[in-house]
Formats: C-alpha cells, sequence, structure tokens
C-alpha cells in the first residue's frame, strides 16, 4: 500500500497538539502517525526500541509520553503493537482493494489488541473495520473458509454503496 503517509496542516492548530503536548509529545505522535510501520488502520507493530531510536529519545521519555497519550485516548502502546485511535477517519475504505487490505489487517492483530485499542476510543469509522472486529469477536478465532469472506464484502459493498470495481483511493 501507500509508502508515504499525510499529516494534515490542521494537526499543528489543534489544542491538544497546542496546549497539552510539550515537544517530545508533538514528536512521539507525529512518528507513531507517520513511521514506516504504520498503516491505514492505525493498529500495527513496532517494538519500543525503535520507537526510541528514531525518535532519539530515551525509553523513559518514550514511555511517558506513551503513556500520556494513551490516557488522552490518541494513541498507545501495548506489547509491541501500536495503535493511533484517529487513523481510521483519515483512510476511508472506498474500493475492495482497499477493503480486502483492512480485512488483513486486521487478521494480524492479537484479540487482545484489539480489545485494548476499543478501551482506547479506537472505533473504526468504515463499516467493513466494525464488521471484521464484530465477527472476529464472535467467533473466537474460528477459521471461515474465503467463499464465506468473499459473500461477506459482496453484502457489505451493496450496504454501503460501493461500486465493483471500487471508487477513489483513500484520503480527505
Amino acid at each position: 500500500m501507500s509508502e508515504y503517509r499525510q499529516l494534515h496542516r490542521g494537526f499543528w492548530e489543534s489544542d491538544y497538539v497546542q496546549e497539552e503536548l510539550d515537544s517530545d509529545g508533538r514528536l512521539v505522535y507525529v512518528y507513531l502517525i507517520t513511521c514506516p510501520k504504520s498503516n491505514m488502520e492505525g493498529l500495527y507493530k513496532a517494538s519500543l526500541k525503535r520507537i526510541t531510536d528514531e525518535t532519539t529519545h530515551d525509553k523513559k521519555r518514550v514511555r511517558k509520553v506513551l503513556s500520556r497519550l494513551e490516557s488522552d485516548g490518541y494513541a498507545g502502546w501495548m506489547k509491541g503493537w501500536v495503535c493511533v485511535t484517529q487513523s481510521p477517519r483519515r483512510f476511508p475504505v472506498k474500493n475492495k482493494t482497499l477493503m480486502t487490505h483492512a480485512k488483513n489487517l486486521y487478521k494480524e492483530v492479537p484479540d487482545e489488541i484489539l480489545s485494548w485499542a476499543e478501551g482506547l476510543g479506537y472505533n473504526p469509522v468504515c463499516p467493513i473495520d466494525r464488521l471484521l472486529i464484530a465477527r472476529r469477536t464472535r467467533l473466537d478465532n474460528t477459521r471461515q473458509d474465503e467463499t464465506a469472506d468473499d459473500t461477506v464484502f459482496d453484502k457489505l459493498r451493496e450496504a454501503v454503496d460501493l461500486a465493483p470495481n471500487g471508487g477513489a483511493g483513500h484520503g480527505e
């Protein structure tokens, strides 16, 4: 998927960034949004060592910032997983390719991490995300065959008014 990430200029004007975060907090938050491991769903693996190395902050400072971001409901880090709670709003799913990509991303995320992310306030805007999380929880990790998955996607595409070959890519 995408090799770049966009940071809306309104980020710097938000009350949270201007009034609540210091320069270390801003750097770590921007890093979580734009780092090489980030993805459209805002749930991805990233070691604490990588975050500390790439932000050039020590582990203690990064943990403090992550704790603050988590308590404020913006982002968090748990057991090697990052959650950026606002990411799904930035990348609305508009075609089957992106729906398939979202589905594959969620398959990689352990249930414990999904539960933790939801507790942070992670609430995917796209119906496919909600469907996948709900179905995954309901099925208790039992595997569905690919035909059933395709049927789910076909019904979902109809429900959200998507053309069979998709629409424009992602973005705002």
